[in-house]
């Protein structure tokens, strides 16, 4: 079989449209990165993964074009297809792209505050008054722990509990007489 200079031709075009459907691919993996951040070894995977996809297209181009013959006009015209695409086109896309992604962050985040924002301040004002709660039960226990007893007096044939201590030896308005055994207070 011939390999013509008008099939070279056609086999030279088609491998920079082959170098332009890689800039395409390539600006997929752009977008991915831009839309989500990913770590250097993310990246490094990525730009592997990349590698052997255009080593395979490449490698099936030259069997179907040429019986797989290896011609580096080939390679030169995917890396002239590559390279207009990515300077032109890919410039547009990034562009367009990096617009799209800051719409739809900043639309997410509306969303965001529109639905979950009540629930969230719901929830706020729920761990609020837990946490009050909390700390005066804890106030509380503290304070009945230091004295779990309270006091018993002795009042017309009724025991109760003392609210608050008086200081030993004075009692207010109270006098103390010894019945039985028992306080007994009187007016």
């Amino acid at each position: 079989m011939r390999f013509t200079v008008m099939d070279q031709t056609w086999t030279f075009l088609w491998s920079i449209a082959l170098g332009a459907a890689l800039g395409v691919c390539y600006d997929f993996f752009r977008v991915l990165r831009l839309t989500f951040p990913h770590p250097n070894w993310a990246v490094a995977l990525e730009d592997i993964f990349f590698a052997f996809l255009c080593a395979g297209a490449t490698f099936c181009y030259q069997v179907v074009s040429d019986c797989g013959r290896i011609r580096i006009f080939v390679l030169v015209g995917e890396a002239v297809g590559f390279t207009i695409y990515h300077c032109t086109v890919g410039v547009l896309v990034m562009r367009a792209a990096g617009w799209l992604v800051r719409l739809l962050k900043r639309f997410l985040k509306l969303l965001d505050w529109i639905f979950l924002g009540p629930l969230r301040f719901v929830l706020r004002k729920i761990m609020d008054f837990l946490r009050h709660t909390k700390g005066c039960l804890a106030k509380h226990l503290k304070k009945e722990g230091k004295n779990p007893r309270k006091p018993l007096q002795f009042t017309g044939g009724i025991l109760y509990n003392l609210k608050k201590r008086a200081p030993k030896g004075k009692c207010g308005i109270f006098r103390k007489s010894r019945v039985q055994g028992h306080e007994k207070s009187k007016i």
